[in-house]
């Protein structure tokens, strides 16, 4: 079962797991999920009911989660019609037995003719920043400042995922051109990547002067793309290393005659390639920001979207897009006041308490 920002499965062995936005349910670390009857996530936060009979929630605390671990809910009390006790073993049930709605708050039972408040709307915005190197990117200071610009707590920036885009530009010369997929499969192999990762645009094509009968020599001009993912320590490490393959002299060269030797082996002969466009780094991050009020945030523009730049590290910072998510644009919403337990559920609850009378 997933909501809007996480999700909760129960195992087959009566456990839960969660996953996704920590502040929205994804961080269940200090919930016991152990046996569970059944789970489910809203817009901000999750429940488990379990098999003694308690309710527990997480996520954040204005979706009815609790902000300190769990908050176990006890003696829930199903809605069930009284009946009379009879003489017979047999015993009797009504057919007007109505779904129950379980409060997650100090009530027992919740009072369903309220309205339930929307959540505060979410704002989805990817920009892109350029950067001297991986390395230097400061995500904590971009989200700090992001938060301040826009004037909600720093909780409520969420980096959703980055990647690193980074542009090269080289010249192969030989006695044939190089096409762009053997360019992809070279560059990939030098910096010990997926293909997948590298894109090669095709600049021009000439070919050079004839010389004593030589054949024409042919120069073909590109620019290769490497898109690399840099969600966490390990990934952002591997993009700085290929980074520095790309922009260390040193070690650019050496990746240079690795390009030379790949397309030899697949029997185009090249010159060492030349760089003719320097490295350039841009990292695009993906980012939500939850509202305060009912009103979406205002993202920050011109000199206030600069400063976010400059914390950062980042010389320069474009928004690419932006969004409003809300229930009604395709977000599951979360009641905060309450939950629904499954049709199973409440009639086993209402035989139990027939019994009990």
């Amino acid at each position: 079962m997933c909501g809007g920002n996480a999700c909760v499965a129960r195992k087959t062995d009566g456990t839960a797991v969660a996953w996704g936005s920590a502040t929205s349910g994804g961080d269940a670390s200090g919930v016991d999920l152990t046996n569970v009857v059944d789970v489910m996530c809203g817009y901000g936060a999750c429940v488990a009911s379990k098999t003694d009979g308690t309710v527990v929630a997480w996520g954040h605390s204005n979706f009815g989660g609790a902000t300190n671990g769990y908050q176990p809910v006890t003696n829930l009390a199903p809605t069930c019609p009284e009946t009379t006790p009879t003489t017979t073993p047999t015993m009797t049930t009504t057919t007007n037995v109505t779904t129950t709605t379980m409060a997650v708050s100090t009530t027992t039972t919740s009072d369903t003719s309220a309205p339930t408040p929307a959540p505060p709307p979410v704002t989805a915005v990817e920009v892109e920043m350029k950067i001297t190197e991986p390395s230097k990117f400061k995500q904590a200071d971009y989200v700090q400042e992001m938060a301040k610009q826009t004037g909600v707590p720093v909780a409520n920036v969420k980096v959703k995922s980055m990647e690193m885009k980074m542009s090269v530009g080289y010249s192969f010369k030989g006695k044939t051109e190089v096409t762009s997929d053997q360019a992809e499969s070279a560059i990939a192999k030098s910096l010990k990547i997926e293909k997948s990762q590298v894109s090669v645009e095709i600049l021009g094509r000439r070919l050079g002067e004839q010389l004593r009968g030589r054949k024409l020599e042919e120069e073909t001009k590109i620019k290769a793309t490497i898109t690399m993912a840099a969600n966490n320590e390990k990934e952002i490490e591997m993009a700085q290393e290929a980074h520095e393959k790309l922009a260390d002299s040193k070690k650019s060269a050496v990746m240079l005659e690795d390009v030379q030797k790949v397309l030899k082996d697949e029997g185009i002969e090249v010159e060492l390639p030349e760089v003719t466009e320097d490295p350039q780094v841009d990292v695009k991050v993906q980012t939500e920001i939850v509202a305060v009020s009912k009103t979406p945030v205002v993202l920050p523009k011109g000199d206030d979207l600069e400063k976010v730049a400059e914390k950062a590290g980042a010389e320069e910072i474009e928004v690419k897009s932006e969004e409003v998510l809300t229930p009604q644009n395709g977000k599951t919403s979360f009641s905060s006041s309450s939950i629904s337990l499954p049709p199973f559920m409440i009639l086993t609850l209402a035989l139990a308490a027939t019994l009990l009378v």
